[in-house]
């Protein structure tokens, strides 16, 4: 098995695993728990880096700086989050990149924290 081989099967791996991320966040979202929330965040900006989901990074990346600035308005980008994070397991299943950069929810978060 060549590397590429490797590293395609690990990225499958990975992106079977977002459902139970998802649902993390989730129970983080709905108890409050910022810390929780940040922490989910911050491992998919390292993770989705390392397996080639660069997506993920973004996302992980974008939202660790909202909650760190904002832990107690979590429910005005988490849930956009949540369901970018959704398309992104849709797109990678079918072997697609997620052009995170046009997604208008993104977009948003990343004004919101500009203004914080």
């Amino acid at each position: 098995m060549s590397f590429d081989d490797m590293m395609s099967q690990l990225r499958k791996e990975y992106v079977s695993t977002l459902p139970e991320k998802i649902q993390t966040i989730r129970h983080f979202l709905n108890s409050g728990d910022a810390l929780g929330v940040r922490g989910v965040f911050h491992k998919l900006k390292g993770t989705g880096a390392t397996y080639g989901v660069p997506e993920l990074s973004s996302l992980g990346e974008t939202l660790e700086a909202y909650v760190e600035s904002n832990p107690q308005d979590l429910k005005s980008a988490v849930p956009d989050a949540l369901d970018i994070l959704s398309q992104v397991h849709v797109s990678r299943l079918k072997d697609e990149a997620f052009n995170i950069q046009a997604d208008t929810r993104f977009l948003r978060i990343r004004k919101l924290i500009k203004k914080s």
